[in-house]
């Protein structure tokens, strides 16, 4: 397993980071496949990083998402999802 030092993170691997959690459909599984940071990390990361209302916000949006969690989210809805949304876009 990766263990990665979260001192050592440049500019643009915190832009990542904070850009992969913010994202509805990116759960805390791919983030850590993508940058080798577990969930824990992740959070810890965002409490170091962002202003503490913005935190607040991001870890209220998070905690009862399915979406963040392989688990908890079904891959047939994300299909339909994108079925539908292939679908509106292909028609204009």
């Amino acid at each position: 397993m990766n263990i990665v030092d979260l001192t050592v993170l440049d500019h643009q691997a915190l832009d990542r980071v904070i850009g992969l959690a913010w994202a509805d459909r990116v759960s805390f599984e791919e983030i850590e496949a993508k940058t080798g940071l577990r969930e824990s990390d992740v959070i810890v990361t965002m409490r170091r990083h962002l202003k503490p209302k913005s935190f607040r916000i991001w870890r209220a949006r998070v905690s009862g998402r399915g979406t963040k969690h392989q688990k908890r989210f079904r891959k047939d809805q994300k299909m339909v999802h994108l079925q539908k949304y292939e679908a509106l876009h292909q028609s204009t």
